[in-house]
């Protein structure tokens, strides 16, 4: 018996270049795959084999595959559809819970592949993270996005051209996005009350009025390594999120040295005015105390925390971190 057809989850860590062009001729031998990560990139034919060969595949994270052997001259098109059968292609993705395709140097050809992937999945679709930011482009081979193209979204991890095609999003994660326009946020106002909102490069006005309109759901709001906290953001999330759990300001409230008293602990407490689900507020580390009497104050916070019962030195869970948690 071929001991690689009892493999389910396949997994390769290795860092920098291509995953081998004769991988396609091994990928029948491991049909009984379930899910596959790779940080070398693949090919699209090895891609595309993955997913008609492998009847069980659900999870797929892989850098944007790249077309091969194409001439300088060589019509994308052409070249594009002569590698892979992209109605079976289309047919298989459809199965997917789980895609990530995460970013690298990559010609218009290659995209149509990542948009025939995506304009394929099917229901429901569990998560999208990507940086998919040519979507919506000038590019001549990149078809649009309509509102209707992608209705099962529940988590989104930077996807912001994505934003108007997905009427249920709950989750979203904007940590890699840098300065996020006040004009994203407020595409939020269109979409249901999110559950989970991450983002560190904002504006206060723009945050404020995201809270304000849309903060009711919200469990979990992870802002940490924001600079722009201050008293007047931490009054909005105690009167907008009633419902919050988590809140993570690590590296907001000074640098990762700062000492923290008493008296700086004490906006916890107005949150939790607030928000009476409170439970963790991220503070980066457990805080040093700052007096010669350590002890003594220390015995004080943690007192303090205790009545509250608010956690500054754990952490919750928000989404899976990799392919394995979904098995």
């Amino acid at each position: 018996m071929d001991r690689a057809s009892l493999v389910r989850i396949f997994a390769l860590e290795l860092n920098d270049g291509d995953l081998p062009e004769d991988f396609s001729d091994f990928v029948p031998r491991i049909r009984g795959l379930h899910a596959f990560s790779s940080r070398l990139i693949p090919s699209v034919a090895a891609t595309a084999a993955m997913l008609c060969s492998c009847p069980h595949l659900i999870a797929l994270d892989i850098p944007i595959p790249m077309l091969t052997h194409r001439g300088e001259d060589e019509d994308p098109i052409l070249a594009f559809s002569g590698a892979v059968n992209l109605p079976a292609v289309a047919r298989a993705a459809a199965r997917l819970k789980c895609l990530r395709l995460s970013e690298r140097r990559r010609s218009p050809t290659d995209l149509i592949f990542c948009t025939t992937l995506i304009l394929s999945l099917g229901a429901p679709l569990v998560e999208l993270p990507t940086d998919y930011s040519k979507c919506e482009g000038p590019d001549p081979y990149i078809p649009p996005f309509g509102a209707d193209a992608l209705p099962n979204f529940e988590i989104l991890e930077l996807l912001l051209a994505f934003l108007r095609a997905c009427p249920t999003i709950t989750h979203l994660d904007l940590s890699s996005a840098f300065d996020i326009p006040d004009a994203t946020l407020a595409l939020l106002q269109t979409q249901p009350p999110l559950t989970v909102l991450i983002a560190n490069s904002y504006t206060s006005t723009g945050l404020e009025h995201c809270l304000r309109v849309r903060g009711s759901n919200l469990n979990i709001l992870d802002i940490s390594g924001s600079t722009c906290v201050d008293a007047d953001l931490l009054a909005c999330i105690a009167e907008t999120t009633p419902l919050l759990e988590s809140l993570d300001l690590r590296d907001c409230l000074g640098p990762p040295s700062r000492f923290f008293t008493l008296e700086d602990l004490r906006f916890i407490e107005s949150l939790k005015r607030g928000c009476s689900n409170l439970c963790y507020v991220g503070l980066r580390t457990k805080p040093h105390w700052a007096s010669s009497r350590l002890s003594e104050l220390e015995a004080l916070i943690e007192r303090f925390l205790a009545d509250l019962g608010v956690d500054i030195d754990g952490r919750l869970d928000i989404v899976p971190e990799t392919l394995f948690d979904w098995f």
